[in-house]
């Protein structure tokens, strides 16, 4: 993780991790997302937010260099949503969540995507709806569009995250929590 703090070598770093957090061998993400975790914990309570912002910028650069790979893409998808479960972002999110979304959007709208890259973003569409007003509505819209997907694993999966998510956002917006009050109100 000292590497980390050398621009020469941190997107080398990233790209390396993602195939091993991202990877579906629990022993490999495990070993390999703990001091990554720990790492960001630590710039986060040194308040180096400027280093963390360097980090999120290279793990969004990676992604955009990789869209349309099919063999990354769910490593992609599978970091960040371990990333953003994690919290560690949590300070620098709202600022990444707009570019987190664009290439989200990029990444599905090219082509015919198999099966398991259609499930991978879910979760992230799930964590975006904790970013801004503008980040929550496109996020909402893509995660109603997979309901209605064609395949049934599809509906199911993202049935069950956007449930589990609505269960447990509690930081939505203020204009969006203003905005279904005052619709409330209208009715009655």
């Amino acid at each position: 993780m000292k590497v980390m703090r050398l621009d020469t070598y941190r997107k080398a770093v990233i790209t390396g991790l993602v195939s091993s957090i991202g990877s579906l061998t629990e022993s490999l993400v495990k070993s390999s997302s703990a001091p990554f975790m720990s790492y960001l914990r630590q710039l986060v309570a040194e308040n180096k937010l400027d280093e963390l912002n360097l980090v999120t910028r290279d793990i969004l650069n990676v992604f955009q260099e990789n869209l349309n790979s099919v063999r990354l893409m769910p490593y992609i998808f599978n970091f960040l949503g371990h990333l953003l479960s994690s919290g560690c972002l949590d300070s620098v999110f709202k600022s990444m969540s707009r570019s987190l979304l664009t290439l989200i959007r990029t990444e599905m709208t090219n082509g015919g995507k198999p099966l398991k890259l259609l499930i991978s973003p879910v979760d992230l569409y799930c964590h975006l709806l904790r970013g801004d007003q503008v980040t929550f509505a496109k996020s909402i819209i893509h995660l109603l569009n997979l309901l209605v997907n064609r395949f049934p694993r599809v509906r199911k999966i993202t049935t069950t995250k956007l449930y589990e998510t609505l269960l447990t956002l509690t930081d939505i917006s203020p204009s969006l929590a203003n905005h279904q009050d005052h619709g409330h109100s209208q009715r009655h």
